[in-house]
């Protein structure tokens, strides 16, 4: 179904509006009656496009995932450094939404979703002669090692407001990878 003008422009409204409010209090706390005053629609606009609060935050989570796979796969050919820097630089340039999808996580799981959307990406890229890993024990320790240090070092930048450029932490991680990835296991 494509949706016209009108309608991306209201669902635009009401997760702007959502998402400033998820800013300032818990998902629990939001109802419905004030994201439609706030976004100046009535309720049934706001049902035409959700079930309700909590379908409208999984929505949000959703469309933020599918953006990142779109991103890994869109760069994928450029390597790990240069993927990395994209990553980094989304990630940067969308902050405010992760935080507030992160910290309302219906299920509390939106961080290790996008962490396993990361790992699954760098598993499909993982050189030919790794390609087995799930054979090997040692190499399913390593990977999953690289996975959550990954993650933490990213989270760390973003925490501590991400003075380094992206690009100095890509060029970290890829180090601390390869460095994990050439010790013998």
């Amino acid at each position: 179904m494509k949706t016209d003008a009108r309608s991306r422009y209201t669902i635009h409204i009401i997760q702007s509006v959502f998402l400033d409010l998820l800013k300032e209090k818990p998902i629990s706390k939001i109802t419905v009656k004030e994201i439609c005053e706030k976004a100046d629609i009535n309720r049934g606009t706001f049902y035409k496009h959700y079930e309700d609060i909590y379908d409208l935050m999984k929505k949000l989570e959703e469309a933020a995932l599918n953006q990142l796979e779109l991103l890994l796969l869109d760069s994928m050919k450029k390597g790990n450094v240069p993927v990395l820097i994209t990553l980094l630089t989304s990630l940067l340039s969308y902050q405010d939404l992760i935080e507030s999808l992160a910290t309302n996580s219906l299920n509390k799981d939106f961080l290790s979703k996008l962490a396993e959307c990361c790992s699954q990406y760098a598993i499909s890229h993982l050189p030919s002669d790794d390609a087995n890993y799930i054979n090997n024990p040692n190499k399913q320790y390593a990977y999953s090692y690289l996975a959550g240090g990954t993650t933490m070092l990213i989270e760390h930048w973003l925490k501590t407001g991400a003075k380094e450029a992206p690009a100095v932490i890509a060029e970290k991680i890829d180090f601390l990878n390869k460095l994990i990835l050439s010790a013998k296991l």
